[in-house]
């Protein structure tokens, strides 16, 4: 397993210890008995675990900020599911695995998050294969934005293809497929994406 600077695991890297965790308490857990638990499966040491997150008092660490995080991409890819109580549970799709690929569950969130999915969006991609990283143009030829005439206006791509570690765009306006960029090189569009570091 490899570790950042600080000596925590990658979120990719977390997110199959995040999943078990929930699975050995039952396929649900609060926050504090998730965290518990998966700090035990990764046998840190005390200097990591003891790393802050800046400033911030609602975060017990660092750790517990990045499982934070990996929490909300099990759930942006359909993984988990979570109530209002903020106990997290593992989603119907889920129940009967056991392992999950955190690299292209990371990739899937990483996806829908930079391709703004809600709710809609997300659930239709909960039964694809996890490798997949399409969104369909409807098989519609003509651009979905081409009524838009300022280049300058900006516009969602009709299309977000992964490729391994590669991202292209399908212009929403001529169709031209590129690397992910901030405007089309084939004619000049503005593209319109809101973009989640993670």
């Amino acid at each position: 397993m490899s570790r950042r600077n600080n000596g925590l695991p990658s979120r990719a890297e977390l997110m199959q210890p995040v999943f078990s965790a929930i699975q050995e308490c039952g396929g649900k857990a609060g926050k504090a008995k998730m965290y518990k638990k998966v700090v035990e499966k990764l046998n840190l040491p005390d200097e990591v675990l003891s790393i802050k997150h800046g400033t911030s008092t609602y975060y017990e660490s660092e750790l517990d900020y990045q499982i934070a995080w990996v929490r909300t991409m099990l759930k942006k890819a359909g993984v988990l599911e979570t109530d209002s109580r903020g106990t997290w549970y593992i989603s119907p799709a889920y129940k009967d695995v056991r392992y999950i690929d955190g690299k292209e569950i990371f990739k899937k969130a990483q996806y829908l998050f930079v391709a703004g999915k809600k709710e809609a969006g997300t659930e239709s991609m909960v039964n694809e294969e996890i490798n997949t990283y399409t969104v369909s143009a409807k098989n519609n030829s003509t651009p979905l934005n081409a009524q838009v005439r300022n280049i300058n206006v900006k516009i969602s791509p009709s299309d977000i293809i992964y490729e391994g570690s590669s991202i292209y765009f399908i212009c929403g306006r001529c169709n031209h497929r590129y690397k992910m960029a901030p405007r089309c090189p084939e004619c000049g569009q503005l593209v319109k994406l809101e973009v989640h570091h993670v």
